[in-house]
């Protein structure tokens, strides 16, 4: 007997929100999948589903009660506030995650504490970080100090949906000082730069360095190193060392006779640096020493120059202008890359 399936492309022109409900519960999932799809887009309009789609919330399938929560985001209605919250102890971490979502969309005060006991309790991280954009969305201050605590979160996904979320809420400590910096320093990713700035927070706390504390370079270089790891870029972690330096954490080092900006040591090879600055590797030296300076240097004059004022090139010292610079990390530089 050849079973025919909805035509679900069909129902989504029409904006047949019945027919699409009755396909939200068909048992070939890719049409359960593709009628959820059809009455997202439909949105709000599709107020009439809201009592069956309550209903699916309690769905023997997993992936029915999802849908119903992810459609129950879309159309936005307050009724759906109470069987959402219920739905944030589902066993699928899948609904849970989607009933946490539609709540952040639907923006009602009553999610907050629940929200709240999501972020702090559950065990997924990405219902978690789905928790703490909720929240932001929200925009309650009882969220606030939870999501302070949330940026010591073990995931690093939460870690960076709090401190979003405190930004979005203009409630990101030291937030007013960090856009300041911003401004002077030409970042234009605030947002970005605010969140990133606690993972080297974090880093200082997991290195037991507290802020009142003088950077050594062994810190410096540890901290770098944490941060690398945590897949941040090389000038995200340079405008932080910036940012420690203005506040008074970095201990000596040169600094760069143009900019004044302390120059950085940073754990990667030589070889990874060049690369990444658009240098081109002619051998394979085994350069993993992570303790060099990156600058520039004049034999005559002694100054030094950042990498980003003055590259490694064949060029006379700007200061003094009587000896062409130098690499600074290492004359091998010369002999095995071409830049």
């Amino acid at each position: 007997m050849r079973i025919f399936k909805p035509n679900i492309e069909k129902m989504k022109e029409k904006r047949d929100v019945r027919g699409l409900l009755k396909a939200l519960s068909h048992h070939d999932r890719h049409v359960r999948r593709d009628a959820a799809e059809a009455l997202k887009s439909v949105g709000p309009d599709a107020k009439e589903a809201i009592l069956v789609l309550i209903q699916k919330l309690q769905d023997r399938e997993d992936e029915t009660r999802m849908y119903a929560a992810e459609v129950l985001g879309k159309i936005r209605d307050e009724r759906s506030v109470e069987p959402l919250i219920k739905a944030l102890s589902d066993n699928a971490p899948s609904v849970r995650y989607s009933a946490t979502e539609a709540l952040g969309a639907i923006g009602d005060s009553r999610a907050v504490i629940p929200l709240i006991g999501v972020l702090r309790n559950d065990v997924k991280e990405w219902v978690r970080n789905r928790a703490a954009h909720a929240l932001g969305a929200i925009g309650d201050k009882r969220a606030v100090e939870p999501l302070t605590q949330a940026l010591k979160d073990p995931s690093k996904f939460v870690r960076s949906a709090a401190a979003e979320s405190l930004y979005r809420m203009r409630e990101l400590p030291k937030l007013e000082e960090i856009e300041k910096f911003c401004g002077k320093h030409g970042v234009v990713n605030v947002r970005g730069f605010a969140c990133d700035l606690y993972e080297l927070f974090r880093a200082l706390d997991i290195l037991h360095i507290s802020e009142s504390t003088s950077l050594s370079p062994h810190d410096i270089h540890n901290m770098m190193k944490y941060l690398s790891e945590e897949g941040l870029s090389p000038q995200d972690i340079n405008n932080m060392i910036e940012y420690l330096s203005e506040k008074g954490m970095v201990e000596g080092g040169p600094k760069c006779s143009i900019c004044g900006r302390i120059i950085t040591r940073h754990s990667t090879s030589i070889a990874e640096d060049i690369r990444r600055r658009g240098g081109v590797v002619v051998g394979e030296p085994s350069l993993l020493d992570s303790a060099m300076y990156k600058c520039t240097v004049c034999p005559a004059c002694g100054s030094a120059f950042c990498l980003e004022c003055q590259k490694p090139r064949a060029d006379p010292c700007p200061k003094c202008g009587e000896s062409n610079l130098q690499p600074g990390f290492a004359d091998l530089v010369h002999r095995y890359y071409r830049l």
